[in-house]
């Protein structure tokens, strides 16, 4: 696995969930987007937000 940083992030409306970064790789993208297919690009913090309540455990699994 790619190494990943994550924190917990509110975004729009309190929405729970935590955000994802890591070195642009086309393979480790589409894992990614496998994996957590909600998981939205936000270029304001440039990171993938993972909606959910335990979307940072998710995350640290991944």
């Amino acid at each position: 696995m790619e190494e990943s940083k994550h924190q917990p992030a509110l975004q729009k409306q309190d929405t729970p969930g935590a955000l994802a970064n890591f070195p642009y790789d086309r393979m480790t993208i589409e894992r990614f987007r496998e994996e957590f297919p909600r998981a939205r690009w936000s270029d304001e913090r440039r990171s993938w937000f993972v909606p959910g309540k335990t979307a940072a455990r998710r995350i640290d699994r991944w």
